[in-house]
């Protein structure tokens, strides 16, 4: 006997019923994320290290606006942004003296060139024979890869939060980035 369609798809929906849950069972410290924030800053202090040596950078706050920790946090964010400020300044500084520098040696080189091919010819100098449309597609390749070693080399940092509404008030809704 062959069972109809609906009944194998109770069956398969009975099969799926179990729920997932996110709590584990007399393990409140594990799985409550406020309980193990705090218990793993408390072993960190135990054993003389600093807790975000392993856990990204977290402020618990309690009071809203008026609690300490928020004015921790303003403080962190601000000292945050002004280092990525202060990296692309220096970015745009050092790109402009590499550029510079790339710029007199292309020169240099372009003059030694010339040199030696008027030494060839017997002449002082000769003017270049490179085309333009050859030089314009050998600098753009070469500009093309410099920006993404440029971007390796020089990666800013994004002052990105992760805040979660109120104690007990989003049961996993609402988180923003």
């Amino acid at each position: 006997m062959s069972k109809s369609p609906t009944k194998a798809k109770e069956n398969q929906e009975a099969m799926f019923q179990n729920k997932l849950y996110n709590r584990l069972e007399d393990n409140f410290h594990l799985s409550n994320k406020k309980a193990l924030f705090w218990n793993m800053c408390e072993y960190y202090k135990s054993v003389n290290s600093s807790p975000w040596d392993a856990l990204p950078i977290t402020f618990h706050i309690e009071n809203g606006l008026s609690d300490p920790e928020y004015q921790k946090f303003l403080q962190y964010y601000e000292r945050v942004e002004i280092e990525i400020q202060n990296k692309n300044i220096f970015k745009n500084m050092e790109l402009a003296k590499r550029r510079r520098e790339e710029a007199e040696q292309r020169k240099a080189q372009k003059k030694e060139a010339t040199k030696q091919k008027g030494k060839r010819k017997g002449k002082k100098h000769v003017k270049s024979e490179v085309s333009s449309s050859e030089s314009e597609s050998n600098s753009s390749d070469e500009s093309e890869s410099e920006e993404e070693s440029e971007d390796e080399e020089f990666k800013i940092p994004k002052n990105m939060w992760i805040v979660k509404p109120g104690e007990n008030t989003n049961r996993g809704v609402g988180i923003q980035v």
